[in-house]
């Protein structure tokens, strides 16, 4: 029991992880910076600013965090058409709608993007689209087995010698208005 992730304070791993995933559900966001002391324990930030190391529970304030408060409200005055860089901002900090979202840092930690307008489908058209051409398959689906049940009448007519002129038109009558509606299906897919 003393060596659950193979070194002597698995406890202590297993408390300062669960605590990690307390904090991430409550709102903190874990950054890439770890703790002075502890080295491998990343550090988590409130959108206070407050710091917290979850192995040793050392607490501080983030001074860049409010020279990044600060520079995120300057670069919300004022549109570029291009990206500020952002290294570690937080989502919640700008609204869900705001150009600084597309800069907001990359793999890297510190990347510049373009901002892009951000153009919402049309999600009815869309919905209406797939439906009709889920309805045309199923139509396309149903004619081909008209289709196979028509020739298939043709052919017992044919194996047996009894010639009904007036059951074959029909059937014949049928098989191309099947048709007929098979291609003018097959055109609209």
């Amino acid at each position: 029991m003393d060596d659950l992730h193979g070194s002597g304070d698995g406890l202590s791993e297993s408390s300062t992880t669960e605590e990690m995933a307390r904090l991430l559900l409550a709102g903190w966001t874990m950054l890439a910076d770890t703790c002075s002391e502890c080295r491998d324990v990343p550090l988590m930030r409130n959108n206070d600013g407050a710091l917290k190391c979850c192995r040793c529970k050392k607490e501080s304030r983030d001074a860049s965090h409010r020279v990044a408060s600060a520079s995120s409200e300057a670069s919300r005055s004022v549109p570029t058409g291009i990206g500020e860089r952002h290294k570690y901002s937080i989502v919640s900090e700008y609204g869900l709608d705001s150009c600084a979202l597309s800069g907001i840092h990359g793999v890297d930690g510190d990347r510049v993007l373009s901002t892009v307008p951000v153009v919402k489908p049309a999600a009815p058209v869309v919905a209406t689209e797939g439906r009709r051409l889920q309805q045309l398959c199923l139509l396309r689906v149903e004619l081909s087995k008209a289709l196979d049940r028509y020739t298939g009448l043709l052919h017992h007519s044919n194996e047996n010698v009894s010639c009904d002129v007036r059951s074959d038109s029909e059937v014949l009558e049928a098989l191309d208005r099947t048709l007929r509606l098979l291609s003018t299906v097959e055109s609209k897919l």
